[in-house]
C-alpha cells in the first residue's frame, strides 16, 4: 500500500482534493485531535476545506511502515493558521488500514497542546491543559466543516 500512501500525500502537496476524497472507502472512518470521528465523505471534504483555506501549506512525509492492509506515516505540515495568522509546524503520525485498495481507517495523532500553542497563542494553550480548548476547537472545526459541506456538497 505504499504506492497509495505516497500518491495520497503527493496529492496533498498539489491540492488534488478529488483524488484524496476518492481514496476513502464508502464506510471509512477518520479521526484526529481536531476532527474526531469523521466518515470517509467528511474526511474528503475536510481535506478539501483545509487545502483550500491554506495558501502556504508545505508537506513532508516519510512512510514508516507499509504492508498489504496497513501503513504508518510520519508527516509534517507547515502552514499559517487562517483564524489567527500564526505559523504552525505540526508533526503527525498517521496510521492507515486499507480494504480493497481504499482507506478504511485513518487515525492522525499529534500533540494538541503543541499545536494549540502555535496556532492559537499562549492563553488558549494554557487552557488546553483542562481540555476546554480542545473541545472548543473541535466544536468550531465541526461547524466549519458542516458549513463547508453545505456550500460545496
Amino acid at each position: 500500500m505504499s504506492d497509495l500512501v505516497r500518491r495520497f500525500y503527493d496529492a496533498m502537496k498539489v491540492r488534488d482534493t478529488t483524488y484524496i476524497a476518492e481514496q476513502y472507502a464508502i464506510n471509512a472512518l477518520f479521526s484526529d485531535p481536531v476532527f474526531p470521528g469523521l466518515s470517509g465523505y467528511e474526511a474528503g471534504k475536510m481535506w478539501e476545506m483545509l487545502l483550500k483555506n491554506s495558501k502556504d501549506l508545505e508537506i513532508e512525509y516519510h512512510i514508516l511502515e507499509s504492508g498489504k492492509d496497513k501503513a504508518k506515516v510520519r508527516w509534517v505540515a507547515k502552514y499559517t493558521f487562517s483564524r489567527t495568522g500564526r505559523r504552525v509546524r505540526n508533526e503527525i503520525i498517521s496510521t492507515f488500514e486499507f480494504m480493497d485498495g481504499k482507506i478504511l481507517t485513518q487515525r492522525d495523532r499529534f500533540n494538541f497542546r503543541t499545536w494549540a500553542r502555535q496556532a492559537l497563542g499562549f492563553l488558549p494553550w494554557l487552557f488546553s491543559f483542562t481540555g476546554v480548548t480542545q473541545k472548543k476547537v473541535q466544536e468550531s472545526a465541526g461547524r466549519s466543516l458542516n458549513d463547508f459541506i453545505r456550500l460545496y456538497p
